[in-house]
């Protein structure tokens, strides 16, 4: 009866299998880094090509260059960063704020940006490991939890 059972699961994650593609990564990073107490360098990365995603960084000017530099008067701090663009090809962002020059033992922070909440307001301290971590694991779990691939997979997994 078991063997039974464990052929039709097979079967069906065969069927469903051939009709669902995996999906590639659709992650863009946005590495923020601060140069002094008023200039930040913004550079957009993806592993696929994608047109059109451009950063905002509200009250503060831009140069326009390759590399975007942002001048904030009175510095980046509270200021809201805006990633433009996000959609079908490029889902979703993270945003890596390095640690600035002018304090020492500070360490990097990233936050993670989707359609549905594009900005985030620049911290004037970084976050703690445990709050990068609480979010990025129930960003997994929500991940896995909507897939149908990785549901069948995590099947298959505890019927063997």
């Amino acid at each position: 009866m078991r063997r039974f059972f464990a052929l039709a699961v097979l079967l069906l994650v065969a069927f469903v299998a051939r009709r669902s593609e995996a999906h590639g990564m659709r992650t863009a990073t946005v590495q923020v880094v601060p140069i002094d107490a008023e200039v930040v360098e913004v550079t957009i990365r993806a592993a696929v090509a994608v047109h059109g995603l451009t950063v905002s960084l509200d009250g503060c000017t831009s140069d326009e260059s390759d590399v975007a530099r942002f001048r904030c008067p009175g510095g980046f701090a509270g200021h809201r960063l805006e990633v433009h663009g996000l959609g079908p090809i490029a889902s979703e962002a993270i945003v890596s704020l390095a640690s600035r020059p002018d304090h020492d033992g500070d360490t990097p922070t990233t936050h993670l940006l989707q359609p549905g909440n594009p900005s985030w307001v620049l911290p004037a301290s970084h976050e703690s490991a445990w709050a990068v971590a609480h979010q990025y694991v129930g960003l997994g779990v929500r991940h896995i939890a909507t897939g149908a691939d990785h549901l069948l997979f995590l099947l298959g997994l505890v019927l063997c």
